[in-house]
């Protein structure tokens, strides 16, 4: 005779954002989304170097890209309301240096 598993002690574990926060502060850059104005603050903290900011739907379509190179930069987002991720590239190594999630 064949048992059952004892399902009511099974562990689920759960990866993840708990809420979206629409203020990510990294060492050297935060963001900040307005919903109102429809537009992205991207400040750089002390990084002389330039970056590449890509913004993609939750489904992962890239639907912008924007070079930084300013220490301040306020950029228009051309996007509906709902929640988007970003990934920072650093210009000079092409790696990867930050990601996060903003909400409009």
């Amino acid at each position: 005779m064949r048992q059952n598993p004892d399902t009511a002690h099974v562990r689920i574990y759960l990866s993840g954002p708990l809420s979206v926060d629409d203020r990510d502060n990294l060492d050297f850059f935060s963001i900040t989304s307005h919903s109102n104005s429809g537009s992205i603050s991207f400040t750089k903290k002390g990084y002389e170097k330039g970056l590449q900011l890509n913004l993609y739907t939750a489904s992962g379509q890239q639907i912008q890209t924007n070079q930084i190179t300013e220490n301040q930069t306020k950029i228009q987002v051309l996007a509906t309301e709902g929640i988007y991720l970003y990934e920072i590239i650093d210009l000079e190594t092409r790696e990867k240096a930050g990601t996060g999630k903003l909400q409009f």
